[in-house]
């Protein structure tokens, strides 16, 4: 069992914070 999952979600979640810190 590979954590395949786990890249493509923290890339995900630091995509996030960075366009929530954009926007304010």
């Amino acid at each position: 069992m590979r954590p395949s999952y786990i890249y493509p979600l923290a890339l995900l979640s630091t995509w996030c914070t960075h366009s929530i810190t954009q926007a304010t």
